[in-house]
C-alpha cells in the first residue's frame, strides 16, 4: 500500500492496514497531511490552521510581500487561538458567550493588524465564518 493509495482512500474512512509497513505508512501519511495545513510565520509555528485553509493561503500570499514579519505572525497567533476555540466547540458540541466574545476580540485584531498592514479586513473575511461557526456548533469544523 502507498501513500497514494492511502490518499484514495481517505476519502472512504476505510483503511485497512493490515501489517506494520502499512501502519508506518499510514502514519507518515497522517503526518504529511497535517504538515500541508499547517505553516510556520516567522517563528511562530500553528497548530490550528487545519480548521482554514484559507488563512493559510493568506499567510502564505503575505509572506511574499514586503510586511513586518511580527504582524504576520501576530495574525497568525491569534487567528490560531480562534481556531483553537471552534476545536473545542466541534469537539464538545457546545459554545458559551466567553468563547463567542474571545473570538470575536481576537478577529478584531486579526482586523486591526490586516489594516496596519495596509490591506482591506475584509481580506480576512473568513474569520467571520469561524465566529459563525462558534456561534453555532453545528457549524464547527466545516470550514476545513
Amino acid at each position: 500500500m502507498t501513500i497514494q493509495d492511502l490518499k484514495q482512500k481517505q476519502d472512504t474512512g476505510v483503511v485497512r492496514l493490515g501489517s506494520m509497513k502499512n501502519f508506518r505508512q499510514f502514519i507518515k501519511f497522517v503526518v504529511e497531511d497535517y504538515k500541508e495545513k499547517e505553516i510556520k510565520v516567522g517563528g511562530y509555528q500553528t497548530t490550528h490552521h487545519y480548521m482554514c485553509p484559507s488563512a493559510v493561503k493568506f499567510l502564505k500570499k503575505h509572506m511574499k510581500m514586503d510586511h513586518d514579519i511580527k504582524d504576520l505572525e501576530k495574525i497568525a497567533e491569534l487567528s490560531d487561538k480562534v481556531f483553537k476555540i471552534e476545536a473545542e466547540v466541534e469537539d464538545s458540541g457546545k459554545t458559551s458567550d466567553d468563547k463567542i466574545s474571545s473570538a470575536k476580540k481576537l478577529t478584531d485584531e486579526v482586523y486591526d493588524i490586516v489594516e496596519k498592514i495596509g490591506h482591506k479586513k475584509s481580506e480576512a473575511k473568513y474569520m467571520d465564518l469561524h465566529i459563525d461557526a462558534i456561534r453555532e456548533p453545528k457549524k464547527a469544523g466545516s470550514l476545513k
